[in-house]
């Protein structure tokens, strides 16, 4: 962090075999949904998101994280 084209985020097995991913603008603004498989690590492309700070929640079932990423 920060991410100019991808961000890469690692991931314990306790999250589940699928997770959900969102990222959002600090004004709450949904930028991106993702449903993907997680194998340990997970790879976002940010290329196409518009510098600035935003909010990467990523969950599955009870299981909740959410950091702070920042896009150059």
């Amino acid at each position: 962090n920060p991410a100019t084209d991808q961000v890469s985020i690692a991931m314990k097995e306790s999250f589940g075999k699928v997770v959900n991913v969102n990222i959002t603008s600090v004004s709450g603004a949904m930028v991106r949904t993702i449903q993907a498989e997680n194998n340990g690590l997970l790879s976002i492309n940010t290329s196409d998101i518009t510098s600035g700070v935003y909010m990467v929640t990523v969950s599955s079932g009870n299981n909740v994280y959410t950091q702070k990423l920042i896009v150059e």
